[in-house]
């Protein structure tokens, strides 16, 4: 206490000044000795504040430009998880207490979403060139597979008769052409034959008998070994007339049939149709001649090439599909009548400037794509489609040869447009539609 008592008084007067100093600016030099940013730029060490305050500016600018944080182009304060929070000055979402970002006035307008390359490789979006290109359209359909009618064969009775020698005895048994099916006796062909081998030779009556015996079904080399022979035939052969595959059998031995009843049917398996039903929009782009490519199901390395044939003039009222007939070789007995097969029609569509139909978002009646602007702005494009060709969807209207456009992470891209910085964009634009 008697140290304290020494201290002259303009030393007392000068810890008080200094003192009283600190209480007065207490709030900037703690600021100052924090290396904090000063809210109010007249106040003391606020140079120092302003500095940090640009650096933090200059590393934000490296991923969003300085045009889009303008505080005079700045319409509002949004939260990202509840785009209802509105408001004219930054802050934190009532709701959820996420910090708002901002939304400009050419956001507002254009709609673009502003994304820097790291953020890019996070969300995975890939950008591809629009360009003109040679697109094939390829039609789907499916069909079944059935017997070319014009290589199946009926074998009927000619005549009267008896079943005495049936060599063929089961459906889907393979036959040659010429070989005999079953020997036939008839008590007409029997008489027939010896009315030909009594009548004078070159009569008119030898020919009329030799020419019913060859109605019948006697083949000329039989009649002529007949003749040679000086001997009826009690048993006629009926040959097979195509090789082939029995597919149906209606006969068994000893039995009696009458002119005109079917024996057998036998279709010749090396060619077949494929009947394919193609819906009635995709119709007009089939035309006989053209190249189809077929493929089965159960074999799916197997894919024989066939050609339309035939385009049937009716539909089916309730699928409203037309059906067309294709044929093709039977790839070695692979296709088989009754398979289900799968049809590829392969159609031109010319030169069209495409872009990969994934880049597409569907919003109600309107088309967007994402533009590539450079310097990491997104924008999103009405467009006009066309036609699909595979992966490729033809762009009428809306973009250039040339123009960079988003094909993956468009989703979310536009989710963002709409809920962060587009939305007063994309509503204003679909109630114009």
């Amino acid at each position: 206490m008697s140290r304290l008592m020494r201290i002259p008084p303009a030393k007392w007067m000068g810890l008080g000044l200094v003192v009283v100093l600190l209480v007065l600016f207490r709030a900037p030099l703690l600021q100052w000795f924090s290396f904090q940013p000063s809210d109010d730029p007249t106040t003391v060490g606020s140079s120092h504040g302003q500095d940090h305050t640009r650096m933090s500016e200059a590393e934000h600018t490296e991923t969003m430009p300085s045009a889009a944080m303008a505080t005079d182009e700045v319409a509002y304060f949004t939260c990202p998880m509840h785009p209802s929070v509105r408001q004219k000055t930054p802050g934190t979402c009532p709701i959820c207490s996420m910090d708002l970002t901002p939304v400009t006035e050419a956001e507002l307008s254009t709609g673009e979403v502003i994304v820097d390359s790291l953020r890019r490789q996070r969300i995975g979006v890939r950008t591809q060139t629009a360009q003109i290109r040679s697109l094939v359209r390829p039609i789907r359909a499916v069909g079944s597979v059935a017997w070319d009618e014009s290589r199946v064969h009926d074998v009927s009775a000619r005549v009267d008769g008896w079943v005495e020698d049936l060599r063929v005895t089961r459906t889907g048994d393979p036959v040659r052409r010429g070989a005999t099916l079953l020997r036939f006796y008839s008590p007409d062909l029997l008489a027939t034959q010896r009315e030909l081998l009594a009548a004078p030779p070159g009569s008119r009556l030898a020919q009329t008998a030799r020419e019913r015996l060859r109605l019948w079904g006697m083949s000329s080399g039989a009649i002529s070994a007949m003749l040679t022979e000086g001997a009826p035939r009690e048993r006629v052969s009926i040959p097979s007339p195509i090789s082939g595959v029995v597919v149906e059998k209606r006969v068994n031995e000893g039995a009696h049939v009458r002119s005109g009843a079917l024996l057998y049917r036998i279709a010749d398996p090396s060619r077949v149709w494929v009947e394919a039903d193609v819906f009635e929009q995709d119709l007009r782009h089939v035309v006989v001649g053209q190249t189809v490519q077929v493929s089965l199901p159960h074999a799916p390395a197997q894919q024989p090439t066939g050609e339309v044939a035939y385009v049937y003039p009716t539909l089916e009222p309730g699928a409203r599909t037309g059906r067309v007939r294709i044929e093709l070789d039977s790839a070695g007995g692979a296709l088989r009548p009754g398979m289900l097969a799968n049809v590829t029609f392969e159609v031109a569509l010319g030169e069209h400037l495409a872009i990969p139909s994934e880049a597409v978002i569907y919003t109600g009646p309107r088309r967007i794509v994402f533009v590539d602007k450079g310097e990491g702005r997104l924008r999103p494009v009405e467009v006009h489609v066309g036609a699909r060709a595979g992966n490729w969807i033809v762009i009428e209207d809306g973009l250039s040869a040339g123009d960079v456009v988003v094909i993956s992470g468009a989703f979310l891209l536009a989710a963002e447009s709409r809920i962060r910085s587009a939305t007063d964009h994309w509503e204003a634009s679909d109630e114009a539609q």
